[in-house]
């Protein structure tokens, strides 16, 4: 009797060892697999190259810019009227994954009468507007999770329309192995593929001899890769769901196909509509409007303050006038912060709760995870926006005395540590663990209760 409880879960364990290298066999010999491997290497290969090509034409035309304002501040001084165009710094993950503000190869315009603003290129409608790009976001957010519902859809269906799930469940293999069996089985070449693609491209960007460093970066890679993983067996938890409510892979495929694309399209895009509904902003106009307020209120009291300027005996007219202006100015600098600083806070809660909507699907969450964790996601775009203002602010001080572009303050972006943004975001891998949870749970349940005839 004691031989027979210690015999019986070395038995359980091997019946289950057998049933994944089955499920295994049977998923690298399949034609998905195929088409999985294939489509993660060819997506692997062409972005990640295009992307090495896209990052060293950014640091080339930067260089460029900035060698152009250098030049012409050498020779003929800053045009202070004309503002300050400075091209912004490049990050490092940025054209792996591009986040919330994929324009970056634009430039900063500072002028002291003005709040600062994000200029982008001359050729702003440009195919890469209309269609998204290659990217390794796009590839793990939109094709894996596409090609994970693919793999998963029939993963119990299929035996039953071929007659061979009955017949392995006849021969005493309990449903909860089965089960356990086809998720690691088939789920292992999920992750065979997505391994195989993220080292394809880690390795291209670390070999191919360019301007191009994952040094300090490879904690965010990690993390990335992890929480890919995790959105990919949720999906994949999902498809896995469908297969056993469904007795038809074809059915099951339909429903999965339309949440996917109401997941992937719908969601995402309604949620920024919806959040403007409920937290409206002020239009352009009206924000233009208000600034021109501000100038002409700044006119009318400069030329009433120097038209009833009294000047004692003894004191120099000019050095009242300057100082009557400066006083203007530092009021009307004043009244343009509050203001841009107003607009800014509204704009962040119509985005926090446009955010709060898009979570409702999974892969707005996994999108929003693995730009924060890149450093061009929501948390980095607010980030560079108050330091843009600081910065700002700061040149506003020393406007007067700026002759050349030596003479401005650096600008230099605070880079928010990885454990920090994690920390900010738990809330969002929460869910992603939460959602794999209930999914898995779901899938075990309607197996347990699944008519195997």
């Amino acid at each position: 009797m004691h031989v027979d409880k210690i015999s019986k879960p070395i038995s359980s364990i091997f019946l289950l060892m057998t049933l994944i290298k089955k499920e295994i066999r049977n998923s690298f010999l399949s034609l998905k697999f195929q088409v999985v491997v294939l489509m993660f290497g060819i997506l692997s290969i062409f972005g990640t190259m295009l992307l090495i090509v896209n990052f060293e034409e950014r640091i080339e035309s930067s260089g460029k810019g900035m060698a152009a304002l250098e030049e012409m501040s050498s020779e003929y001084g800053i045009r202070k009227g004309w503002g300050l165009n400075l091209p912004l710094p490049i990050r490092p993950l940025e054209g792996a994954f591009p986040g919330a503000s994929p324009d970056k190869e634009g430039t900063l315009y500072l002028h002291v009468m003005s709040p600062p603003e994000l200029q982008k290129s001359i050729g702003e409608l440009t195919p890469d507007k209309l269609f998204p790009p290659v990217t390794i976001t796009f590839v793990i957010t939109i094709i894996g999770t596409l090609l994970t519902i693919l793999i998963a859809h029939d993963v119990v269906t299929r035996e039953k329309e071929t007659g061979t799930l009955g017949l392995t469940l006849s021969n005493s293999v309990s449903r909860d192995i089965l089960l356990f069996a086809k998720w690691i089985g088939n789920f292992f070449t999920v992750w065979f593929a997505f391994t195989l693609f993220f080292l394809i491209s880690v390795l291209l960007l670390t070999l191919v001899p360019t301007q191009f460093s994952l040094d300090g970066q490879w904690n965010r890679l990690v993390l990335i890769y992890v929480v890919s993983l995790l959105l990919l067996s949720l999906f994949f938890n999902f498809g896995l769901l469908f297969s056993t409510l469904t007795h038809n892979s074809r059915n099951a495929l339909i429903l999965l196909l339309f949440s996917w694309a109401l997941f992937v399209y719908v969601i995402p895009d309604i949620s920024p509509y919806a959040a403007g509904a409920f937290r409206k902003l002020p239009s352009v106009q009206e924000i233009l409007a208000k600034h021109l307020e501000l100038s002409l209120q700044f006119e009318e009291s400069r030329s009433e303050r120097q038209d009833n300027l009294f000047v004692s005996e003894g004191e120099n007219s000019q050095e009242q006038m300057d100082k009557v202006f400066e006083e203007i100015m530092e009021r009307n600098i004043r009244e343009v912060n509050q203001l841009d600083r107003e607009f800014r806070s509204r704009l962040n809660n119509q985005v926090a709760l446009a955010r709060t909507l898009s979570s409702l699907s999974p892969v707005a969450v996994g999108t929003f995870l693995i730009t924060d964790i890149a450093g061009t996601g929501i948390i980095a775009h607010e980030n560079l926006g108050s330091t843009i203002q600081e910065y700002w602010e700061t040149v506003c001080e020393e406007w007067s005395f700026l002759e050349e572009m030596g003479d401005l303050p650096e600008f230099s972006e605070r880079e928010l540590n990885w454990k920090e943004i994690f920390v900010r975001d738990r809330i969002d891998v929460i869910l992603l663990l939460v959602l794999n949870v209930v999914f898995f749970l779901g899938a075990y349940v309607a197996f347990l209760r699944y008519d195997v005839r």
